[in-house]
């Protein structure tokens, strides 16, 4: 029989199984990170063009009433005020032919805004435009809407543009804290699943192993303590009736071969002497000698019956 050894390879099952929660929280994780960062980025992008969309309505009710009268103080106050919060960085209205009548911005200045110098500030029905920077991020939103009356006749227009950046940045600062958060949520489950894992598995394989090695050795003295009712405790129950039924198998082996032994130790002896005795002791040395090759051949059915028992593989 060839004598082979086999000495495996690759990581332990303890930092395996770590892994495999380790990757799966990384991935319930990931999945819950990115849904709020979506979630809270499709909210508060509706909530801002909501708010948007309300202060250009309030805007045309106070815009029609001024263009009617040609007052723009009032209207002029209004969008300048609109500014006070932070929210609308620009703020103009147009009258019915195109011409700025009034206008909310930095020093109040329409000449020097580059958005409503470049705007289309004719309209027929609300418009919406998401401005981005160079990285292809909404930094600003532009309303524009047509004011009318119940009839449906256009006053004027009116074009606000709103701040979308400092909701920008409290987004990355939302995305850089899930990160982090997922980072030490991380690291912490590592360090949780491993030792969960090690003690719930790590060490009662490897007392099984200990005791496997034992056993391989000729001890079957060893024996696992059963404190659980899961897979590994219902294993180590059926190593203690392995290693139960091996040495009572081991002590039958050990029982026939001393008897053989013995028999044959007897069967030896009277052989030798035999030749040297008078006629009537070889008749008892004869029947001595029979009674023992009777006794192994009792001796050899009962070992082939034991290795029946056994069941290993052809080599």
């Amino acid at each position: 029989m060839a004598n082979r050894h086999f000495k495996p390879r690759g990581f332990s099952l303890t930092f395996r199984l770590s892994l495999s929660f380790t990757l799966l929280i990384i991935i319930l994780m990931g999945f819950i990170g990115f849904s709020i960062f979506i979630r809270d980025r499709d909210t508060f992008t509706k909530d801002t063009i909501n708010r948007g969309w309300s202060l250009v309505h309030t805007t045309n009710v106070v815009a029609r009433d001024a263009i009617s009268s040609k007052r723009y103080n009032a209207l002029n106050e209004v969008l300048t005020k609109l500014k006070s919060d932070g929210f609308v960085m620009e703020a103009a209205v147009y009258d019915e032919e195109g011409k700025v009548v009034a206008f909310g911005g930095p020093g109040n200045e329409f000449e020097g805004n580059t958005y409503f110098n470049t705007a289309y500030k004719k309209v027929d029905k609300e418009k919406l435009v998401a401005l981005k920077n160079e990285d292809k991020n909404i930094v600003a939103f532009a309303f524009a809407s047509p004011i009318s009356d119940d009839t449906g006749k256009i006053f004027g227009y009116t074009h606000i543009l709103v701040d979308f950046s400092k909701t920008l940045r409290h987004l990355k600062q939302t995305g850089y804290n899930l990160i982090v958060i997922f980072v030490i949520t991380v690291l912490v489950g590592l360090i949780i699943a491993r030792y969960v894992v090690v003690k719930a598995v790590g060490k009662p394989v490897e007392e099984l192993m200990k005791a496997t090695e034992k056993v391989s050795l000729g001890d079957f003295s060893s024996r696992l303590d059963v404190t659980r009712n899961d897979e590994l405790g219902r294993l180590a129950q059926a190593f203690n009736i392995m290693s139960d039924q091996l040495g009572v198998l081991f002590n039958s082996i050990k029982h026939v071969v001393s008897e053989m032994n013995a028999t044959s130790g007897l069967i030896v002896h009277r052989s030798e002497n035999y030749e040297k005795t008078d006629s009537s002791v070889q008749k008892e040395f004869m029947k001595e000698i029979n009674h023992g090759a009777k006794k192994l051949n009792r001796i050899s059915l009962q070992l082939d019956s034991l290795a029946l028992q056994f069941k290993t593989r052809e080599q």
